[in-house]
């Protein structure tokens, strides 16, 4: 995925962009993940039934020291209204990051997905796995970058950027400045004019 970013930004330097390799935001992606995971669980708790809470509260304390989405989930999820109010106040700060930035910048390339296209998988959603670099990880982790750029509140075009090498569709995601989201749709119209719509794969319906 690394490289098909850079192989973009190559070709956006090539047309004749100011590009960047190094330019970022000054934020701590870990952290902002974090938050993002606190906004998410947090809110989608306010309709889980207390006996699940329960459940998740035992699994909280049991598991305190494991670094696992499923954890994470837990933890979130009965976390208590102060706990939820501090993320929150962070995503302000993370936009204030983000703001700053996009003074600089007009756009930022990033993965949308850290993987290509993959086969639908209907088990439970915390029994999931994706290999990535030949590791399996957690389904949900394959949200990092959607979760980093959605918690700030920021527009995101994902565009084609063709095949993988085993022959599956690999997009990316153009980001903006909070509130500009027809500057990344316009940005994805015109790189796709220099590099190419989608392309179905084989055997795609």
């Amino acid at each position: 995925m690394a490289d098909r970013v850079q192989s973009i930004a190559d070709t956006l330097a090539k047309l004749g962009a100011i590009v960047s390799d190094v330019a970022l935001p000054n934020i701590d992606f870990e952290a902002c993940f974090e938050t993002y995971s606190s906004l998410l669980w947090g809110t989608m708790g306010v309709a889980t039934p207390e006996e699940e809470k329960e459940k998740m509260r035992e699994i909280s304390k049991n598991r305190a020291e494991e670094q696992s989405i499923a954890n994470d989930m837990a933890r979130f999820t009965i976390q208590e209204h102060g706990e939820w109010l501090t993320y929150s106040n962070d995503r302000f700060r993370l936009r204030n990051e983000w703001d700053s930035f996009f003074k600089e910048w007009d756009i930022l390339i990033c993965p949308q997905m850290p993987t290509d296209a993959f086969p639908h998988d209907h088990g439970g959603y915390l029994e999931r796995t994706l290999t990535v670099n030949n590791e399996d990880q957690d389904y949900f982790q394959q949200v990092f970058w959607a979760g980093i750029i959605t918690v700030a509140h920021l527009p995101s075009t994902v565009f084609p950027t063709g095949p993988s090498k085993a022959g599956l569709p690999i997009g990316l995601q153009a980001v903006g400045a909070e509130y500009n989201d027809l500057i990344t749709i316009d940005f994805a119209r015109l790189l796709a004019q220099e590099i190419g719509g989608f392309t179905p794969p084989p055997n795609y319906p």
